[in-house]
């Protein structure tokens, strides 16, 4: 059996009007050389059956009329969504093209928490002394309270790194990690603060982000691989990125179960860190829960009745509390800021 087709051979121009037949897997082109079915590429366009032959640009053999069903399943079919996707199948491409995409995700989500461990210690400490320094001047020098907070963070962190608290002259309730093993407590929070055991939990617990490289890992997912390859002249972006970091559920559940070890390895209550919890989700020491007053370190630090639980059940294992600070170095520290200006040196 012989179709109709057309064809350019590849060295005039005109278009032929040819009988094809088949011969098991060769083509059968009346006037021409017999063309091997393997030879045969499509090149089919719109449904028509048009075939190209390899080695051979300018040879085309198209039908214009349906092929029969025994010549459609001999020829090469023409590729219905792409040479790889028709080799495996739509199904298993979708499924791949699926996990693939799920796992470039996931590594560009995580790509944070692998690069933060990697970034040189002494990158982080200029990063952390320019935050320090942009902080305006505000940071407050007393050093009867000083001494007391260097005590504190030392006696908090259990790792080799030398923890540095600073108390800034920011009359709102909040409290920030910064790189470089530095914590900033906002005077305010100092304020909103009705015991010493409070102030340990909130440093505890941002020791905690210091400790497992939160800081980092959230400087570098907003900033990307710039800011550790030098993004000089951002420090207020990044400062001001820090203050409104919202860690992820996880993070934040490692930094409480470092501030819970800490408190109860330096037999400290945790119950009064469950308690200023509560208090500032409830708007803060007077009660009340306006927006005006709504306290910021639980709007950067999110709050959970599950987190208060965990503080307050914690404090059944520790045994003879004794208060992060004596009477007077409480006092001491309330009073690093007070009616004096801060130092406008850098620190």
């Amino acid at each position: 059996m012989s179709i109709p087709a057309w064809l350019y051979d590849g060295i005039t121009a005109a278009r032929q009007i040819v009988r094809v037949s088949r011969d098991g897997d060769r083509l059968l082109i009346e006037g021409k050389e017999p063309v091997a079915i393997t030879d045969l590429t499509p090149r089919g366009d719109k449904g028509r059956a048009v075939f190209g032959r390899k080695g051979d640009h300018g040879w085309r053999l198209g039908f214009d009329d349906p092929l029969p069903p025994d010549w459609r399943d001999a020829l090469p079919a023409a590729p219905r969504y792409g040479r790889l996707i028709d080799r495996i199948g739509l199904i298993p491409a979708v499924v791949g093209g699926v996990a693939v995409s799920a796992a470039v995700v996931f590594g560009l989500y995580r790509a944070p928490e692998l690069i933060a461990p990697l970034v040189p210690e002494r990158w982080e400490q200029a990063l952390g002394d320019t935050l320090v320094g942009d902080l305006g001047g505000r940071v407050c020098v007393s050093p009867e309270g000083q001494r007391v907070l260097d005590r504190l963070g030392a006696q908090l962190s259990n790792g080799p790194r030398t923890m540095r608290v600073r108390v800034v002259n920011i009359p709102i309730p909040n409290a920030v990690a910064l790189p470089g093993g530095q914590i900033a407590l906002f005077d305010g929070l100092i304020e909103q603060a009705t015991s010493p055991d409070e102030i340990a939990g909130v440093l505890g617990h941002e020791i905690g982000h210091v400790a497992h490289r939160h800081v980092m890992a959230g400087l570098i997912r907003q900033f990307g691989l710039g800011l550790v390859l030098g993004g000089g002249g951002k420090g207020l972006q990044y400062a001001q990125a820090l203050l409104d970091a919202r860690y992820s559920r996880g993070a934040e559940s490692e930094a409480d179960g470092y501030a819970i070890a800490a408190l109860t390895a330096n037999h400290i209550s945790t119950r009064p860190t469950a308690d200023f919890f509560a208090r500032m989700g409830k708007g803060g020491a007077t009660g009340n829960s306006t927006v005006d007053t709504a306290v910021s370190w639980l709007s950067s630090h999110p709050g959970s009745a599950k987190r208060r639980d965990r503080f307050r059940a914690a404090d059944k294992a520790i045994t003879n509390p004794r208060p992060a600070m004596s009477a007077a170095e409480w006092v001491a520290v309330k009073a690093m800021c007070g009616a004096k200006k801060p130092d406008q040196s850098k620190r």
